[in-house]
């Protein structure tokens, strides 16, 4: 909009405004001073109705014109309904200068001096009164269509009644006074201002309410002031604008037996002089003008903050929706932390109780730790031999050994192995046989050794009769250094220390040790060990031994008995031919036999056990020597298996340390993960209730976006309209002036002289309404 077209809109709205705030103007203004003309005749105005005059004056700010020549009062009496009936116009000629004679004009009829007994003479309405220095004080009646009007119509019940009707009912009153305006030069109107008064009695009315005016009660009546300005709302042409002049007022009550003294009606041109009103109108222009700019600006930020608000409100919107979505997710995973953090509780805590007693892994890790100390203090002092063959003096000492327990063995066998032939087979074969010459000593050699049974048999029955390999394996293993007893009690102590590791390891673990694991753990000691060691030592050791024995005494014991056999046997018998064939040769072949047998197998005996023993006792040392890596390595592995227990000791010691603060943090986590489960939960219910109020929030600022947007269309149509009315602001400020002009022309009802300046008022009085 134009500069231009803001001033012209503003000087517009001034205008209007500045008429429509004088019916706002109740109650104020000054009382009237000096000496104010009053009616002689009681019958027209009475106190109290001079006093309601008094006080209708006062509400229309009329006072003394102090500049004016002449003051006219024009007294209209009228009956209930506001018909005029009768005219009386009371004048009041000022004389500040003491003038002798005054000069007047007046087309009144029944001219008469009220105050004084002035005379005055008259000449075609010209008036010269003798004043003598005298104001004067004069009434008189008029017939002319009086410039203003009241028409009061009645009603009860919402039913219009006449007011001789009225009298007396009782029910729902309303009362409408509408002013009529007869005074119009051109179009413009003469700018009167009517204010009408009653009073009521609180006797007879209650719930009084007034529309285009107000009501005062003193306790006993109630003063009902009402007000309008006929005319001027057409004067200025103001039905384009929402700008209303009232030209009418209603009362309504609630009455109870209907009366009414009377009505009075003040109407005046004095509230709207040129200079009081131009300066008013510039005062209130400049109000305006402020309030304009200031109403502009704010409009603009008012549609700009409205917009970046409801844009706003859209985000805030659109972010507590993802609020509630994080709500939700929080507090689904907070469930699923408190549900988890519960379980890592109670692991905690069985992981913790796992270290702890006389069973825990603390105290098998100890135990394994000190076992495996115990046993690499054993491996260490493992010391293998280096020979691998026994020294002369060794064989020596084991074949004294073992001649003489042969010897002593024999010895006490001898009488059960000669008893073993049987004598009287042998004599009874020699009998039968000593018929026949007897046969040379080589024959008798050669028949014995074809006779004998063979070396294999006898090496067959010597192995049969000698004790087992195996027995003397054992016998060799029972004479030995106990190798099996250091194998097992090596094999007992790692399997208790072992199979408590394993016990913890599964403990920590939860789990048992799989097959790998116990075959690297058992190999390392079981088999390097007491399997090795022990099975080494007892294998080479008894096995070469029993299978040395058994075969040089099945061998010797064969070869031994057939040299001997068929010796004695060559022997016996030629000695029995010569000291007797029967018995002879039965006794020699049983001695010769016992002799031969004990003499061929301790010689037999001893020599393989002894060739056997040194066979065997090498073939042991030969093995032990072939361990010594074996050995070395395991001492190597059990020594650093035992550092590895340390080790592992003290790190269970920092893991058990170490499981009881997060224990101890995981019982604390337990109980925030519960707060936060809580929290989250409000977190929650709060995000949903703050969803549902930003959801309204969004559609009551949808709301006040389109109510923004209707506000913003409604100041343009009002610049448009203005805009479209600016042709017609020239017009609108010059029917302004006109209407001004035509209230300042307005000076008297009952005429005036050219060089007198004069006010005048009219007071309307309705008659009353009784039985």
């Amino acid at each position: 909009m134009s500069y231009k077209n803001m001033k012209a809109r503003k000087r517009f709205m001034a205008i209007a405004l500045s008429g429509a705030m004088m019916l706002s103007v109740t109650g104020c203004g000054s009382t009237a001073t000096g000496d104010v003309q009053t009616l002689e005749n009681p019958e027209i105005m009475s106190k109290s109705d001079e006093e309601l005059s008094d006080v209708l004056e006062n509400s229309v700010g009329l006072s003394e014109n102090t500049d004016s020549d002449k003051d006219e009062t024009v007294y209209v009496i009228a009956d209930a309904a506001g018909n005029k009936q009768d005219v009386i116009v009371s004048e009041w000629l000022k004389n500040t200068d003491g003038e002798a004679t005054i000069k007047d004009s007046s087309n009144l009829t029944d001219i008469e001096n009220v105050k004084g007994d002035e005379t005055f003479t008259e000449n075609n309405g010209e008036l010269v009164w003798k004043a003598d220095g005298n104001s004067i004080y004069y009434q008189g009646k008029s017939e002319e269509q009086v410039p203003v009007e009241v028409k009061a119509t009645y009603y009860l019940d919402d039913q219009e009644i006449t007011p001789d009707q009225l009298a007396g009912k009782s029910g729902k009153v309303k009362m409408r006074f509408e002013y009529v305006n007869n005074s119009k030069s051109g179009d413009v109107y003469t700018p009167f201002l009517m204010a009408t008064g009653m009073i009521l009695s609180n006797d007879k009315f209650s719930n009084i309410k007034v529309e285009n005016g107000q009501v005062v009660n003193d306790g006993n009546n109630s003063i009902v002031v009402g007000m309008g300005m006929p005319g001027l709302q057409d004067s200025l042409d103001l039905q384009k604008l929402d700008v209303e002049i009232p030209d009418y007022f209603e009362v309504t009550a609630d009455c109870t037996d209907f009366s009414l003294d009377m009505t009075m009606t003040v109407a005046s041109t004095g509230f709207l002089s040129k200079d009081s009103d131009n300066k008013d109108l510039k005062d209130a222009e400049s109000d305006i003008n402020e309030l304009i700019d200031t109403y502009s600006d704010g409009m603009n930020s008012l549609v700009e903050g409205i917009t970046e608000y409801t844009d706003g409100v859209s985000s805030v919107s659109d972010g507590i929706g993802q609020v509630k979505d994080g709500a939700d997710s929080l507090y689904q995973g907070s469930l699923t932390l408190a549900q988890g953090v519960d379980s890592a509780t109670t692991g905690a805590g069985t992981l913790k109780a796992a270290f702890e007693g006389e069973n825990g892994i603390l105290s098998g890790s100890k135990q394994i730790s000190d076992g495996l100390a115990t046993l690499n203090k054993a491996v260490k002092g493992i010391e293998l031999p280096t020979k691998t063959e026994l020294s002369d003096k060794e064989k020596k000492a084991i074949k004294s050994t073992i001649t003489e327990n042969i010897t002593n063995n024999l010895t006490a066998n001898k009488d059960k192995i000669a008893d073993g032939v049987d004598k009287d087979a042998v004599t009874a074969e020699a009998q039968k046989n000593g018929k026949a010459a007897a046969p040379s000593k080589e024959s008798v050699v050669k028949e014995a050794q074809a006779a004998a049974p063979s070396a294999d048999t006898v090496a067959a029955e010597a192995q049969a009769a000698a004790p087992s390999a195996s027995t003397v394996a054992a016998e060799a293993q029972a004479a030995a250094p106990s190798s099996s007893t250091v194998a097992s009690e090596a094999s007992g102590q790692f399997a208790t220390y072992f199979q408590e590791f394993v016990s913890a390891y599964a403990q920590m673990t939860g789990s048992q040790p799989d097959d790998a694991t116990l075959a690297a753990l058992q190999g390392a000691f079981a088999t390097a060990y007491g399997d090795v060691y022990g099975a080494a030592y007892k294998s080479g050791y008894g096995t070469a031994y029993g299978s040395g024995y058994k075969s040089g005494y099945g061998t010797a014991y064969g070869t031994a008995y057939t040299s001997g056999y068929s010796t004695a046997y060559g022997t016996a018998y030629t000695n029995a031919f010569t000291a007797g064939y029967g018995s002879a040769y039965g006794t020699a072949y049983q001695s010769a036999y016992g002799t031969a047998y004990v003499e061929g197998y301790k010689s037999g005996y001893a020599t393989a056990y002894q060739d056997g023993l040194s066979y065997g006792a090498n073939l042991v040392l030969g093995k032990l020597s072939s361990f010594s890596g074996q050995i070395t390595t395991l001492k190597k592995s059990v020594d650093a298996l035992a550092t590895g227990a340390s080790a592992l000791n003290t790190g269970l010691g920092k893991v058990y340390t170490g499981t009881s603060d997060l224990y101890n943090g995981m019982v604390k986590l337990n109980g925030g993960a519960g707060s936060l489960t809580k929290g989250a939960n409000t977190l929650k219910e709060g995000a949903g209730t703050l969803k549902d109020g930003a959801s309204k929030l969004t559609d009551a600022s949808g709301d006040l976006k389109d109510g923004s947007k209707q506000l913003s269309d409604g100041t343009d149509k009002i610049v448009d309209a203005v805009n479209d009315a600016e042709k017609d602001l020239d017009s609108l400020s010059e029917k302004c002036d006109k209407v001004i002009k035509a209230g300042e022309a307005y000076e008297s009802f009952g005429g005036i002289s050219d060089d007198m300046k004069g006010s005048v008022k009219f007071i309307i009085k309705t008659d009353s309404i009784s039985k």
